[in-house]
């Protein structure tokens, strides 16, 4: 029996493409029977969120409810959403704004689902919507092409037996003579007239007439995914357009309306920002479009991708799909284009860099990055660059020498990516943070390398992308303190020669400082504070390298001035602690002390760190002096004198200061003595002052100032005037001054915080022309004002049993006798 039918698959694979399964696939998409639904969501939820913000979450909340309003269904006879006559109309001007967007979405994935399904199934008139141009839906070329086929063969076989009969009739004997048959097509054939030539001929016959109908059904469904991929391309960036307009109005695009968060969304933006990004000069604006989707996911999650809070909850399988579709039309090259062709911030980039986030925290439904075959899944820039980059071409592929053009190349798209991932706002998943930073510190250490491994062959590529990973591990605290507790990671982040520390910088922040809302008493602050122990050792074990002068070169210099501030501001967060006196250096349950080689090695670091951070960081230890005095003095408010201990925590830091500059002043020249004095001095004491006088203000006003009011130091830090250009320029000079400046500083905080009646005096003012470092000290006899004493007088007066305590710490601490 000759079969010459054919299926619609296999037209489709004749073709090369599937109009009948991406028609199916679009509708699924878009799901028309239930737009009627989602549109009563939210025509209920519209007259009851306060804000656009709210609107996609107070929908949620309604999904489950039918598809009309008080009865009412809101889809109309056309089958569109009726956004005026029906309820989702009158709350409010931005609401009803939101509204109108979101019904011409609607609408218009309801019409383009119409003329997609008119493509396959239109029975043929004149062109409708969209500007298409077809005469005949895809159904119908098929079944006529399937029955003109059917038609065709029986006419075949009619004539084929007609030619063998008479044949028959004119031969002596069967099969002698040979039948000549000419098809309606023209087409003219011999064969012989036996049955088995018959049969032979039609099969033949057949075989043509199905070849012939089913390419022509082929060429018909080629233009006709054309047309319905231009259709859809076309829906597709005009609901994109729609997308900016609700997110600019601050709507949340992952909602009950998912039409911006669907696989086949998430495939045509992926598709279109590789384009955009394949150019010399992608558009900015353009990648946001393409991104909007991402956005809208983590909005959804995190409340605002911006400033975002803790999740709300896990992604859902629509939305991991997305971000999993959407990924998956991205490889390597193109995130790193968009790194090194966009420059600065751009919201495409933190979009990109939160849906990599997402998909990789298992806390919100992403990847198990601690899984290998879940990591098997990750988006290819994630295992480039985080997972298997020794496999790479930093390391030859691991077949071979590394080969310096593809190891300078792997370095700007590693740059590229690390640019991205900078990006990132969401707090990375916990393996994730760990994964990245230890890449980060593996490349950099690998980059550092290069004039080694090009001999001489090319330009070496400054590394960035280590710090853009580290600034993005940083955003998860608890990983950063775990980090940083690793002593193999911690002593291979401060031994590298950074280009660019701000990363190492911002994971020594997050890793030790104890996070907002943790009690620093309670065991969650453990981890920062053990931390923060073990940076302070290991940068005084590798001050060399936290101050650049490890291993470098011109073109691969050290810029570790960010990475000195992180350290020195650790230092005076933990001052309190710093400041014990001890003969050991320990750690034990949220508490630790150093002796008094760790201690003077961190301030001699500082001494020596980057001019601004050196200025900087001496300013903060004076304000944390002037705080910690005027605590104690407020604590000790009776006058009893049995504060001591932070007096003595002041002499000891005040001899460590003394210690760092006796060694950093060996080789000044005398000649500049006397201008640093005076400088420096009244930096020091006008710091701690500035400091004084508002904990002052605070006291007067009732709010409660105690032995940890380095807090309200801290807070009140930048609001200090600036120092004079002389001053900032001047460094301290403990060698000089010796206990002056502390001393100083004391006496000014006692009068502050009037101790036994120290109010009733002031000191000289350093400032003013003509005072100096011993009218500070014993006074001046012919001051005009009678109130005016040196600080010996003071403490003579009013607290000599604190000053004893001070200089016995300050003796013991600059190895005094």
């Amino acid at each position: 029996m000759v079969d010459v039918s054919f299926t619609r698959p296999e037209v489709e694979a004749e073709a090369g493409v599937e109009p009948w399964g991406l028609a199916r696939t679009f509708s699924s998409e878009i799901d028309p029977e239930s737009m009627g639904d989602t549109a009563a969501v939210y025509a209920r939820a519209a007259g009851e969120a306060d804000d656009a913000g709210t609107l996609a979450e107070a929908a949620t909340e309604h999904g489950a409810e039918s598809g009309s309003l008080n009865g009412t269904p809101l889809v109309d006879s056309a089958g569109r959403i009726d956004d005026t006559a029906r309820g989702l109309q009158g709350n409010g001007a931005d609401m009803d704004e939101v509204v109108g967007w979101l019904v011409r979405a609607m609408n218009l994935a309801l019409d383009t689902v119409s003329s997609v399904n008119t493509l396959i199934d239109g029975a043929g008139g004149p062109p409708v919507g969209h500007g298409m141009t077809y005469t005949k839906g895809l159904d119908v070329v098929y079944q006529e092409n399937f029955d003109a086929a059917q038609a065709e063969l029986s006419r075949s076989i009619e004539l084929i037996n007609a030619a063998s009969r008479a044949a028959a009739q004119r031969a002596d004997a069967p099969g002698t003579v040979a039948a000549t048959v000419t098809l309606d097509n023209g087409e003219t054939m011999s064969f012989s007239p036996t049955q088995e030539g018959v049969d032979g001929l039609a099969a033949d016959v057949g075989r043509q007439i199905r070849k012939r109908y089913l390419e022509s059904v082929a060429e018909s469904a080629k233009s006709t995914h054309t047309e319905m991929t231009d259709t859809i391309d076309d829906y597709r960036s005009k609901l994109t357009g729609y997308g900016q307009e609700l997110q600019l109005l601050g709507y949340d695009l992952s909602g009950p309306l998912d039409l911006w968060t669907t696989e086949g969304q998430a495939e045509w933006a992926a598709d279109q920002l590789a384009k955009e990004l394949a150019k010399d000069e992608p558009d900015p604006e353009m990648i946001q479009r393409f991104t909007q989707g991402l956005d809208g996911i983590t909005d959804a999650i995190y409340g605002d991708s911006n400033d975002p809070g803790d999740p709300s909850r896990r992604l859902t399988a629509a939305e991991r799909a997305y971000l999993e579709e959407f990924f998956a039309g991205l490889d390597a090259d193109d995130i790193a284009a968009l790194g090194n062709k966009i420059d600065g911030w751009n919201g495409g980039k933190m979009d990109i860099a939160n849906g990599l986030g997402l998909l990789t925290n298992p806390a919100v439904g992403g990847f198990d990055v601690g899984d290998a075959q879940q990591r098997e899944q990750l988006p290819d820039v994630v295992k480039r660059f985080v997972y298997e980059w020794e496999d790479g071409a930093l390391f030859g592929n691991g077949t071979g020498p590394t080969d310096p053009d593809e190891l300078t190349d792997e370095l700007r798209r590693f740059n590229g990516f690390g640019d991205v991932l900078g990006h990132m706002t969401i707090t990375p998943g916990d393996q994730f943070a760990t994964d990245i930073a230890h890449a980060a510190v593996g490349i950099q250490e690998r980059s550092s390398q290069q004039h080694g491994l090009l001999r001489g062959f090319g330009d070496v590529v400054p590394n960035t992308g280590s710090s853009d990973l580290l600034s993005a591990a940083s955003l998860n605290a608890d990983a950063s303190a775990g980090l940083l507790l690793d002593d193999d990671f911690r002593n291979s982040l401060l031994v590298q020669t950074w280009q660019d520390s701000d990363g190492a910088a911002d994971l020594v922040r997050s890793g030790t400082t104890i996070p907002e809302g943790v009690d620093p008493k309670s065991d969650a602050a453990h981890p920062f504070i053990e931390a923060a122990y073990e940076t302070v050792v290991s940068s005084v074990d590798h001050k060399d390298y936290v101050l650049g002068n490890g291993p470098t070169s011109e073109d691969l210099a050290a810029h570790h001035g960010a990475l000195q501030s992180a350290v020195g501001d650790m230092a005076i967060r933990y001052m309190d602690l710093l400041s014990v006196s001890s003969q050991d250096t320990w750690y034990e349950d949220g508490r630790f002390n150093v002796d008094r080689d760790v201690r003077n090695g961190l301030f001699q670091l500082m001494d020596k760190a980057d001019p601004m951070v050196n200025d900087q960081f001496f300013r903060d230890v004076a304000a944390w002096q002037g705080a910690t005095a005027y605590a104690a003095f407020a604590e000790d408010a009776d006058g009893n004198g049995d504060n001591a201990s932070p007096f003595a925590r002041l002499g000891t830091v005040a001899g460590a200061v003394e210690h760092a500059k006796h060694l950093a002043d060996t080789h000044i020249p005398d000649a500049t003595a006397g201008t640093r004095r005076q400088a420096t001095l009244v930096t020091s004491v006008s710091t701690a002052a500035g400091i004084v006088n508002t904990l002052g203000e605070y006291g007067r006003i009732g709010a409660p100032v105690s032995a940890g009011a380095f807090g309200l130091a801290e807070m009140l830090r930048h609001s200090l005037p600036d120092p004079t250009e002389a001053e900032s320029r001047a460094k301290w000079d403990a060698l000089e001054f010796g206990h002056t400046p502390i001393r100083t500083i004391v006496a000014n905080a006692a009068i502050e915080a009037d101790y036994r009646g120290a109010g009733e005096y002031s000191l000289p003012d350093l400032a003013s022309p003509g005072v100096h470092e011993s009218d500070v000290r014993l006074g001046r006899p012919d001051s005009d004002n009678p109130r005016e004493k040196g600080y010996e007088d003071i403490e003579n007066a009013k607290y000599d049993g604190y000053r004893d305590a001070l200089l016995a710490a300050y003796n013991q601490a600059t190895g005094v006798k």
